[in-house]
């Protein structure tokens, strides 16, 4: 479990992240609610976690998804058929 809610991550704690959790092939939840993350925040982050086969929860709520961010959130849910539970309210 790798819970990092509400610390003002921003863009550039998130790049680190996105490098960190593509390496923890057994993480099962991470949320990254309340960071300050922007819609390309979230689709780097996202992208990093394709190969996450054991990711089970995911909240990415109370950070700034637009349109565009939203359509690919939406693309990866349709591709990722283990995740359990996904919160993106508040966005």
């Amino acid at each position: 479990m790798c819970d990092l809610s509400f610390n003002d991550l921003g863009t550039k704690g998130n790049r680190k992240l996105a490098t960190a959790v593509s390496n923890c092939s057994q993480l099962k939840t991470l949320n990254v609610a309340g960071n300050g993350l922007t819609s390309n925040d979230i689709m780097l982050l996202l992208s990093k976690l394709e190969d996450l086969s054991y990711l089970r929860n995911l909240n990415i709520s109370h950070n700034e998804l637009d349109e565009e961010g939203g359509k690919f959130v939406a693309n990866w849910l349709g591709e990722n058929h283990l995740l359990a539970k996904f919160d993106a309210s508040w966005c």
